[in-house]
């Protein structure tokens, strides 16, 4: 389907309803003073920040998306005959409102600044993309591949995973009620990047 990894039913309905449910009632986990992107600013956790937790539900969060990172590496490598390594493992909130513009996830899109483009692009290092959808109680936050032309809606527990170059730029269009739950998984073939 336009070289794009498309899996229903990907992710086990009890996970994905666990998460929805840790989203909602933990918005304390999702405060990170580290995040850089503003826009992502008190709306992910990452997985390398609750690896190893011994707190509930913390510790089941972590095993969860611990199985979603490989379950996605197997989905990708299958697909592209390519071996990757997790790089980084996000459980995200998107709220009503909030949308993302198109981009590529290793490098700059071509019509950015000058200057933007004679920096070296902060993930270049990925090869992959993936993003489970924990739920679909929401309207809008369809993801749209903007040179494929195609438009995709999430379902509750599936999995799309793509090529982090510009060939798959995508963006989120705006949620127009409820919250969408995911969770974002980028790959790298390089293994010193593997989280």
């Amino acid at each position: 389907m336009n070289d794009l990894v498309v899996v229903e039913n990907a992710l086990p309905e009890e996970s994905c309803d666990f998460l929805s449910k840790f989203c909602e009632k933990y918005p304390q986990a999702f405060v990170n003073p580290f995040q850089r992107i503003e826009a992502f600013k008190d709306r992910t956790v990452a997985y390398k920040n609750i690896r190893g937790a011994t707190e509930t539900p913390y510790t089941t969060v972590s095993s969860v998306l611990n199985y979603s990172r490989f379950l996605g590496q197997r989905e990708i490598n299958t697909f592209y005959q390519d071996h990757c390594f997790p790089e980084n493992t996000e459980l995200t909130i998107w709220r009503q409102g909030q949308d993302m513009s198109p981009h590529a996830d290793n490098c700059w899109q071509p019509d950015v600044d000058e200057e933007i483009k004679k920096t070296k692009h902060p993930t270049r290092f990925r090869s992959y993309s993936g993003i489970f959808y924990l739920n679909d109680t929401f309207i809008g936050g369809d993801i749209y591949f903007v040179n494929l032309n195609y438009r995709l809606k999430p379902k509750k527990g599936m999995f799309v995973g793509f090529k982090a170059g510009l060939e798959h730029t995508h963006q989120v269009l705006p949620i127009e009620s409820g919250n969408r739950y995911t969770i974002a998984i980028w790959y790298s073939n390089m293994i010193e990047y593997a989280e």
